[in-house]
């Protein structure tokens, strides 16, 4: 596994943790990771118009607590103080709003199966390797597409 994978996974159990052991009584709390580190390139008439990096991330939280439900979204910073103050602040929030909410019938607290991870590892070009593999295939087309590349 590459090593800011392991690093992105180490941070977001850390926050988790953080977040878990914040509970109050009766709360149960769903914490979910979505995020990418990737390369990309555009081509356009055969061409490298634009390549770049793109590295992003979320947390989504879902608080359930008496009956009601629950669920906000913030942006992973990769900065553990940052990311844990505003996961205590969304939780807080999420708190607040929760107690606000009508009871839902069709609530059922979750039961803690621990966590779920996939790795399908894949034989990637590298960046720099992208633009002299595909171009001299499309020289003789009109050829517009785009690369994508990395870990989700």
């Amino acid at each position: 596994m590459k090593p800011e994978v392991e690093q992105l996974e180490s941070e977001f159990y850390q926050l988790s943790d953080l977040l878990l052991n914040n509970l109050e009584s009766g709360e149960h709390l769903w914490i979910g990771l979505e995020s990418e580190q990737s390369h990309f390139v555009r081509f356009n008439a055969a061409r490298v118009r634009q390549a770049g990096i793109v590295a992003d991330g979320t947390v989504k939280l879902r608080l359930i607590h008496n009956q009601r439900r629950a669920t906000t979204a913030f942006p992973l910073t990769g900065d553990l103080a940052v990311d844990s103050a505003r996961g205590l602040e969304n939780l807080n929030d999420l708190r607040q709003e929760v107690a606000q909410l009508p009871e839902d019938p069709h609530v059922v607290p979750p039961e803690d199966l621990g966590s779920s991870r996939e790795i399908y590892p894949g034989q990637l070009l590298s960046p720099e390797a992208v633009a002299d593999t595909l171009l001299p295939v499309v020289q003789n087309i009109d050829f517009t597409g785009f690369y994508a590349a990395g870990v989700v």
